[in-house]
């Protein structure tokens, strides 16, 4: 069916049910041609949140990419009502796909309602509601759509993360980096296209959580640079402090925690302040305890600038005190990570100092 001809002069009911006939029909060459080269096509209720589809070449690859899931699955049309609307380019049909499973003869009804916008004969815009669940249980597959989703959300420990375990690798809270750009995305278009109002609300929390994970993450990393011997660099603490504020804005206790921990830390080992530092590792303590988040818990009963314990200082970049006998050789033999402030070396008599925490 050449794409010039086959929506030249349809109405916008009459794609519709083009639309659904040839789906049925598995005239998956053909239906491609019921769209404009640039048209917008998304499945709000796709619990993958799969890419909005923009182009006719993308339609064509879902398209195909449909009949390899569907395989011997066929179906055929319940009865379709269109619903006309104000705009004359927009119409809403409520229809079924109808058929049998054919592994059990099973009878199955898949609901569908799709908007659509039809111009010039051809589809520029439309939002597909279909019930993917019942489509996956259909085709067997519902256990690998769960793993999918549960993937996609990240599920898990929010202490557990690229960190390795260290405190604060909740990067993105309860929210993994995987995919929020992608979320960002729907969220926009369900407000925009779907006069969904709260979606933006949804959206502020997921990226503020997106950015206060990396935020976390970048001090940090400036963190290490430091202790690698580099320059003292303020912006690691600035980086804390708008995580322990985000993460404070979100109710995420264990995120605090471990932000407020990370600026006691640059107090304490950079600039040399434990007054500054103590008040941070009290309430870093708190919210620890609070979130039963034992990993936060242990590196501030750890850490040398704890209000119990006083601090200990050292020379050099931290390489060459990790190369010291006394503290590498004995924490790597006893698997303790990080090790007790007593094993780090004592300073040489007469040189500068600067705090360091109680690890290496």
């Amino acid at each position: 069916m050449p794409d010039s001809d086959t929506t030249a002069v349809a109405s916008p009911a009459a794609v519709f049910g083009r639309l659904v006939h040839g789906v049925c029909d598995r005239r998956w060459d053909e239906l491609p041609g019921l769209y404009a080269e640039q048209t917008h096509v998304v499945h709000p209720q796709d619990p993958l949140r799969s890419p909005s589809l923009l182009t006719r070449a993308a339609l064509r690859e879902h398209f195909l990419g449909g009949a390899a899931v569907l395989g011997e699955l066929r179906f055929q049309p319940g009865p379709i009502t269109i619903h006309e609307t104000a705009d004359p380019e927009v119409v809403i049909g409520d229809f079924e796909y109808r058929r049998v499973v054919p592994a059990t003869g099973e009878p199955f009804a898949i609901p569908n309602i799709f908007v659509i916008r039809v111009r010039d004969g051809q589809i520029v815009e439309s939002r597909d509601y279909a019930d993917h669940l019942e489509i996956a249980r259909i085709l067997g597959t519902l256990d690998q759509l769960a793993d999918a989703v549960s993937q996609r959300a990240g599920t898990g420990g929010a202490s557990q993360g690229a960190g390795g375990g260290t405190p604060g690798a909740a990067d993105g809270g309860s929210q993994a980096a995987d995919g929020w750009l992608e979320r960002a995305r729907q969220r926009y278009e369900d407000a925009v296209f779907g006069d969904d109002a709260g979606a933006l609300a949804t959206a502020d929390q997921e990226l503020d959580a997106v950015e206060a994970g990396l935020g976390l993450s970048r001090g940090r990393i400036m963190h290490a640079r430091f202790l690698a011997g580099g320059e003292p660099d303020d912006g690691a603490l600035a980086h804390f402090e708008r995580a322990a504020a985000l993460y404070a804005q979100l109710g995420d206790e264990r995120g605090e925690a471990a932000a407020l921990f990370w600026a006691g830390t640059f107090y304490q080992v950079v600039r040399g302040d434990n007054d500054a530092a103590r008040p941070l590792l009290d309430r870093a303590e708190k919210l620890a305890a609070a979130a039963s988040d034992a990993m936060t818990l242990s590196y501030v009963s750890r850490t040398s600038g704890s209000p119990t314990r006083a601090p200990v200082t050292s020379t050099g970049p931290a390489s060459a005190w990790r190369s010291r006998s006394g503290c590498g050789a004995s924490w790597a033999s006893s698997g303790a990570w990080p090790p007790p402030c007593s094993r780090w070396p004592s300073s040489p008599a007469g040189t500068a100092t600067r705090a360091r925490p109680g690890r290496c």
